[in-house]
Order: C-alpha cells, then structure tokens, then sequence
C-alpha cells in the first residue's frame, strides 16, 4: 500500500503541490478527525508542516482515545516543509 501512497503524493507534487500529508494505512475516522483538527491548528498558527506533524502525533499519543500506534503512526509528510501565513490575505486588502 505504501508505494500507492507515494504514486499519488507525487502526482499531486507534479500538479504542483509543495507538501502531501499521507495516511499509510487506514484509520479511525474519529482519530483522523482529531489528528487533522490538531494539525491544521499548529499550521494556522505558523509553524512548519512537518512540527505540526509531530505535534499532533503527540496530541493523539496523549489522548485517553487513541494513544495506541495504529492512529498516530501512519502519518507522514512527503516533499517541502512549508510553512504558510493564513493571515497574508488579510494583510494585503
């Protein structure tokens, strides 16, 4: 399964994408769901795709619910470590 997961990360980064976040196995809904709400919080407040990563891996390790390794684990980060600034568009008007 891993290959395939790499096959479509770098058809996205050949569309253009600078960074692909990949599961390389199925998981939880519930623990995608949280895994995903942490993330994309440490990303709005600025800090680097791949130490928002770590960071909610650690969220989940944490967690009552999913500490186990089958919901943190499969998660990695394929091509640049970006960093994006949600507020630029604010800024520019």
């Amino acid at each position: 399964m891993a290959e395939g997961v790499v096959g479509i990360a770098r058809a996205f980064m050949g569309a253009g994408a600078r960074s692909v976040l990949v599961s390389l196995w199925g998981i939880d809904d519930e623990a995608t769901i949280e895994f995903m709400k942490s993330f994309y919080h440490y990303l709005a407040e600025g800090k680097p795709a791949s130490e928002s990563l770590n960071l909610a891996m650690k969220s989940l390790r944490e967690s009552d619910k999913f500490r186990d390794i089958k919901y943190w684990a499969p998660f990695s980060l394929i091509g640049d470590d970006v960093t994006f600034d949600f507020m630029a568009k604010e800024r520019d008007k």
